[in-house]
């Protein structure tokens, strides 16, 4: 099994919206919603039919589509910091403007904070983008002991631009939060890792596709050969022109030495509901099915047909 993009960093909040308690937790000051300020079509107000005749599996593919976002911040990120060399101050980004990046470092607690003013950053998957705005990346150790090590951290976007070739618009803007936490046993073996990644509001828009996730939460736990996933919150798109509810009924688990889940259902809601379950909890030899008004509309018999929802093409994960 190969992991992706919301997992591609171990990092927590530790500004905005969040607290950091003194057990080394993290809470939410608010379950309120967020104002989104890229929503181009007050898609996060309008529910989307789920029916039969729907095209669900599209419904599903938001969650792939919030991925490609993440990968393109963290893409843009390591590509200035390998450019900034790890020294604070100004430098000419590769395509043209300039990137501006104070670091501190006292080794439990880490922290970037960028200003970019026409920056040009080519990235993989969409070339050459002009950027200015800011962001900022805040991570700390709060437990390192013989059987626990902890880390928390913030990324934290307001950013847009363009694409250089089609001047098609770009922007980012939001909050991750994550927590990072691995165990150890009697004679110092990793005997566990768990991620967790919480979002109060993040959204991207690149060229016409609009992304936005809110009130979100997943969990990631390895251990004993095994992966279990668990995802919730509410995505909003423009591939969908609304936005959809998404719960993990069943935790995901996958053990590292097949390609795809072997059980697990999610289950999203908007006009109607629908089920993406997995493996065993298809009932049936297959390796996935969606179920709407209790029948099976869509069937996978391959993991590389999953990728509409775990991304990353066959044996994709999140």
């Amino acid at each position: 099994m190969q992991f992706g993009a919301i997992v591609a960093a171990s990092t927590l909040l530790v500004a905005c919206d969040w607290v950091v308690d003194g057990n080394g937790g993290d809470a939410r000051t608010s379950e309120t919603e967020p104002d989104l300020v890229l929503d181009p079509g007050d898609y996060a107000d309008t529910p989307v039919s789920i029916r039969p005749s729907s095209d669900v599996e599209a419904m599903f593919g938001l969650y792939a589509d919030l991925q490609d976002g993440l990968l393109l911040s963290w893409d843009i990120r390591a590509r200035l910091d390998d450019q900034a060399g790890g020294e604070s101050g100004t430098t000419a980004c590769d395509g043209g403007g300039t990137a501006t990046v104070h670091y501190s470092d006292t080794g439990e607690h880490y922290q970037e904070e960028w200003t970019l003013n026409d920056c040009v950053v080519t990235t993989d998957s969409e070339g050459d983008i002009r950027l200015s705005g800011t962001f900022s990346y805040d991570e700390q150790i709060v437990v390192d002991t013989a059987e626990r090590y902890e880390e928390q951290a913030a990324e934290h976007y307001d950013i847009e631009g363009e694409i250089v070739a089609s001047s098609d618009p770009v922007a980012m803007r939001g909050t991750i939060g994550s927590v990072s936490v691995n165990t150890y046993d009697s004679l110092g073996s990793l005997s566990g890792e768990t991620d967790t990644f919480e979002i109060d509001g993040l959204e991207f828009q690149i060229g016409s596709q609009y992304i936005a996730i809110t009130l979100g939460d997943e969990s990631l736990r390895e251990a004993d050969g095994e992966t279990e996933i668990d995802f919730n919150g509410k995505l909003i798109g423009s591939a969908i022109e609304g936005y959809i509810e998404v719960t993990t009924d069943k935790t995901i688990r996958w053990p590292d030495t097949e390609d795809c889940p072997i059980e697990g259902v999610v289950r999203i809601e908007s006009d109607g509901d629908a089920e993406l379950r997995l493996g065993d909890d298809t009932g049936s030899t297959r390796v996935a099915e969606i179920w709407v008004d209790g029948q099976a509309i869509e069937t996978y018999s391959s993991c590389d047909e999953l990728a509409f929802f775990f991304g990353g093409g066959s044996g994709g994960a999140l």
